[in-house]
């Protein structure tokens, strides 16, 4: 079993290499290169030389399977232009409807074009009503599917789809077909479970027995919550759900042969019905090993079946390695068995014999699962998102037991939808348990500190220090519980100091950041123990209230006292509501003319009114405090929405910064004619940096030293170089989000 482990392994890592590492010239190249290596070793015969032998094989097959993969699927989908043309494609998933369009997954059938997946942009809604299995003829827009509003992205190609298209036109053809019923399943579930379930409810449900989690991800505080928790894997199909399922399956038809064969396909037509994503693919794979093991009278290797099920994911599409999911999946897995045993054991011995009782054993289980999960993912959760949910452990003891039976419950409920009322009674019992998994999750959300962030350098020393604690530790030959409990009391007196260093950074003097939201902007202005938030929006499909909430707690703030808008265009407020439900603010400052705006408008009331908060509507000159931060606001009174955009000037000490909205030249030359803007240290450029803002009179009054330009990918070609030579003209440092990430200006 284990030279399958090896060949398995060598592959996975040749993949993730030709991902990662090697430029796609030099695959064929270094598999010649291992190949060659691998025959010369052959020839000395030596039995030792066995595994280096098959690893040098498979890695020279894992890279000429990239290779070959890569050229037939991205190089082809590159080379496609951006020209409208006539296609036939296949129809592989459920719509999802937007305002404007509906989104859906195909294949290309037809055309000239190669026969890859394709995602359709349907701006006519003609495909709403599509089934998978369906055929549509489409006059579509393609082009390769790897960036994301400009910025070169990998997910849909993680996914196996290389493709984009967009349309207007769109006609559907043909019906069902016998091999998307676990499509079908997967939906009539779903039709379910928004009938029998209440609404507050429904959308837990879903993400948990079919992962349908977009209703789930629309509920913003339920998803911050269950982020800062540590629990959003638990609406990810993964191994655990699979467990669920398997164990339900053999309580009612047992564990004999054909028990096994049956759960086998069953898990196999649950894993395709909620999409097949790795994680619930390598949970079908290695629930498979275990089920059938014993049918052929073998034992089960859980490395083995790990590395197996991750070659054969990543030999059906090598881009699945950029998998988020995928690494995630994987790395908490290996995590679990190679470490679990010996952080459980190190933890047991701690407890005197006679105190070991079950539900404190249960207990140590989940904390010391919780713990090696984290040992592989916790890097890579750190990279990829940024933060780290320091209160998972405690989270998951509290939670998963009412997981299993939420799970459980929640499959008998719209199996006894087909009988009358009982699925409805069944639900609301269900429904109960999902509202106590609420609460845990908000609770422990709430705990301070509940998540480390990893934006200051002081979170990536605590997990460097972290790592090498615990691998000193595991080196030496002390008494286990000394391993674990040594580096664990250290961590926690680091993790300590972490967070006093960071609350002491932002609290001495003051900092003004101009957050990278993309095409949008958002400016944070911190000062002792006080903070405020200036605008809150993005059209680059960054969330721009979830990334001021994760900067201000990761520097140590859990309110804002001051949030204030220029005005209400989504680049400036799409945002707002979201960081009104992530984080508590005592103050809403809004333009008079924002009534003007009804829909975005109440939706930003309605927040404020739910939460609590203070609102102010502003016109002409005012002015607000807040602690040492002091705000002058000024809105012109003529012009369109952008004209009319409030102008703020932010003043912390002696330092002053200027931030104008979208003014256009003639509101900021009247704002500077009317008002006393010299020895103005800070600018915020205005719109963005088009060319229609930051005007000469402006300029020469304000006599600054930094500019800022918040901005992402836009067709408008913001920032304009004729802003760009007017503020270098007058002398200004300039810094631009899109090219610099987020600006912090330190004030002593």
């Amino acid at each position: 079993m284990r030279k399958l482990a090896t060949a398995a392994i060598s592959f996975s890592l040749a993949v993730f290499a030709a991902n990662y590492i090697l430029p796609a010239k030099w695959l064929v190249t270094a598999a010649v290169f291992a190949a060659v290596i691998g025959a010369l070793l052959g020839l000395l015969r030596a039995k030792w030389l066995h595994p280096t032998i098959i690893a040098l094989s498979f890695f020279a097959l894992g890279l000429l399977s990239y290779y070959t993969a890569y050229n037939e699927t991205v190089v082809r989908a590159e080379a496609v232009s951006a020209e409208t043309t006539e296609l036939e494609v296949r129809i592989l998933s459920y719509p999802v409807e937007y305002d404007d369009y509906c989104r859906v997954e195909t294949k290309i059938i037809g055309g000239e074009l190669p026969r890859l997946k394709a995602v359709v942009y349907d701006n006519s809604k003609a495909l709403r009503d599509a089934v998978p299995g369906q055929t549509a003829r489409l006059t579509a827009k393609v082009t390769p599917a790897n960036t994301y509003y400009g910025e070169s992205d990998d997910r849909y190609y993680a996914k196996g789809i290389f493709l984009k298209a967009k349309t207007d036109t769109a006609e559907l053809s043909g019906g069902r077909m016998l091999r998307f019923i676990p499509q079908y399943i997967a939906h009539r579930v779903s039709e379910t479970v928004n009938k029998i379930f209440p609404e507050d409810t429904a959308p837990f449900v879903k993400a948990l027995i079919i992962g349908d989690r977009r209703d789930f991800y629309s509920d913003v505080t339920l998803k911050a919550n269950f982020t800062r928790a540590g629990l959003s894997h638990v609406v990810a199909i993964s191994g655990m759900h699979i467990t669920f399922l398997a164990g339900l399956l053999q309580m009612f038809i047992g564990k004999r042969r054909k028990g096994a064969i049956v759960s086998i396909a069953v898990v196999w037509i649950f894993a395709l019905a909620v999409g097949a994503s790795p994680s619930a693919v390598r949970a079908a794979f290695m629930q498979t090993m275990v089920l059938f093991a014993p049918v052929v009278y073998r034992e089960n290797d859980p490395i083995t079946a790990l590395s197996v099920a991750l070659s054969l994911i990543l030999l059906s599409n090598p881009m699945a390695a950029m998998s988020v999911s995928l690494q995630l999946s994987f790395a908490s897995v290996a995590g679990i068995i190679l470490f679990a045993p010996s952080i459980n054991d190190a933890m047991v011995s701690i407890i005197p014999e006679k105190f070991r009782f079950k539900p404190l054993c249960g207990i140590i289980t989940a904390v010391s699962v919780t713990a090696s999960v984290m040992v592989f993912s916790m890097p890579l959760t750190a990279v990829h998102f940024g933060y780290l949910p320091i209160v998972s452990a405690l989270s998951n003891i509290l939670v998963l037991f009412a997981v299993s039976w939420c799970f459980a419950g929640s499959i008998a409920a719209c199996l006894l939808s087909l009988i009358p009322f009982a699925g409805e009674f069944a639900a609301w019992l269900v429904s109960w348990v999902v509202r106590y998994i609420y609460a845990m999750a908000s609770l422990t959300a709430d705990i301070p500190f509940a998540v480390l962030y990893t934006q200051t350098k002081f979170s990536i020393l605590w997990m460097v220090l972290l790592y090498g604690a615990f691998l000193i530790f595991a080196l030496t030959k002390l008494p286990g519980w000394v391993k674990f409990l040594a580096p664990t009391l250290i961590a926690a007196v680091s993790f300590a100091l972490v967070l006093s260093l960071t609350e002491n950074e932002y609290e001495n003097g003051g900092t003004i950041s101009v957050l990278d939201v993309g095409q949008g902007q958002c400016v944070a202005v911190m000062a002792e123990n006080a903070t405020a938030v200036i605008d809150c929006g993005s059209v680059s499909g960054a969330d721009a209230g979830a990334k001021a909430s994760e900067y201000l707690r990761s520097c140590g703030r859990d309110r804002i006292n001051v949030f204030a808008l220029t005005h209400l265009h989504s680049d400036h407020a799409n945002g707002a509501v979201t960081l009104m439900e992530l984080m508590p603010v005592d103050t809403l400052i809004l333009p008079e003319n924002a009534r003007e705006e009804p829909d975005t408008a109440d939706k930003i009331l309605g927040a404020a009114e739910r939460h609590g908060t203070e609102v102010y509507f502003v016109s002409g000159d005012s002015s607000a405090d807040c602690g040492s931060i002091h705000i002058r606001m000024f809105q012109p009174e003529n012009g369109d929405e952008n004209e009319r955009s409030m102008i703020f000037r932010v003043s912390i000490g002696d330092f002053d910064a200027l931030i104008t909205g979208d003014c256009g030249a003639e509101e900021e030359e009247l704002y500077a004619r009317t008002h006393d803007v010299s020895k103005t240290e800070l600018l915020v450029v205005g719109h963005h940096g088009a060319k229609t803002s930051s005007s000469d009179e402006l300029l020469r009054e304000l006599g600054g030293s930094y500019a800022v330009i918040s901005t992402g990918y836009n067709f408008y070609g913001h920032p304009h170089s004729e802003t760009l030579e007017r503020l270098e003209a007058y002398g200004y440092n300039t810094y631009r989000t899109d090219a610099d990430g987020t600006v912090e200006i330190r004030i002593e």
